[in-house]
């Protein structure tokens, strides 16, 4: 594992190899965006650490930091909460004696909420990221590579409502602001998401 800086962007960059426990070929990894090289030589330090233990909790926030860059603190957020609120079992455990049936009894209590499915989907997912983000950047095995998604019934699709173009109308006659107003409109008329605009 070596520290390197990169001219172009002005930045540091962390950069190692490893094997592929599976396939036995070596590949080489690389994490940039560092500002500063204490930064670099930070993240090249908690690597190699976590080479020797890692809970879930710490994978996790590593996980997290590797987001950033790439998904807004909005999303990073969300996932984190999503942890949080619901992975409480196994946040202290060894990321490398995760069972199996570890994920079943855990699952099994995520199935027992009285949460949406999407929710539920939601929060398998990013436990899946989380699993496969240790397998790919630590070499941890990808303990949640074979759990699955809730399956979604009939009950859990609803319909949108749409605004009628009279509804419509008596809000944006009520908008006071001129650019919002045009804003709104806009976004109406084309079906853009505030995001596309």
């Amino acid at each position: 594992m070596s520290v390197h800086y990169d001219k172009e962007h002005k930045t540091y960059y962390v950069r190692w190899r490893e094997t592929n426990s599976i396939t036995g070929e070596t590949v080489h990894r690389k994490k940039t965006g560092f500002q500063t090289k204490r930064e670099a030589r930070t993240f090249e330090d908690e690597t190699m650490s976590l080479k020797e233990y890692s809970s879930f909790s710490q994978l996790a926030d590593l996980y997290y930091d590797s987001l950033r860059g790439y998904a807004n603190e909005e999303t990073i957020s969300k996932k984190r909460s999503l942890i949080n609120m619901y992975a409480d079992d196994l946040k202290p455990i060894n990321v490398r004696d995760i069972k199996k049936s570890d994920l079943l009894a855990w699952k099994n209590g995520i199935a027992a909420l009285d949460r949406s499915v999407n929710v539920k989907n939601m929060i398998i997912q990013v436990v899946k990221a989380i699993s496969k983000f240790g397998f790919d950047y630590y070499d941890y095995p990808n303990f949640a590579a074979t759990m699955k998604a809730f399956p979604r019934t009939s009950d859990d699709i609803k319909e949108i409502t749409v605004i009628s173009p009279e509804d419509f109308q008596l809000i944006a006659d009520n908008v006071e602001n001129e650019v919002y107003k045009r804003y709104f409109i806009f976004l109406y008329n084309t079906g853009m998401r505030r995001g596309e605009a």
